[in-house]
């Protein structure tokens, strides 16, 4: 199995915690990386060291404040 390396990737952010109950997460980023993430389709997350995409619903996601935003994941639904 081959996966995306670390080193080739950049940490934007992290998830701060979850917004309701229908899988919405708070995502805490980098301000020099607002443009970045509000034109992104997907996110890469660590899990179990290992890289996972995860893609963003059409409308999933929308600013908090000017270094969070609320994000909605395709496929998740729940806390």
């Amino acid at each position: 199995m081959e996966t995306i390396p670390k080193a080739d990737c950049e940490k934007v952010g992290f998830f701060r915690k979850t917004h309701g109950v229908f899988g919405e997460l708070v995502l805490d980023f980098e301000p020099h990386f607002e443009a970045s993430v509000e034109n992104a389709d997907r996110f890469f997350v660590e899990l179990e060291g290992l890289l996972v995409p995860f893609f963003l619903l059409e409308d999933g996601f929308r600013f908090k404040t000017d270094i969070t935003a609320i994000i909605t994941f395709d496929g998740v639904d729940s806390e």
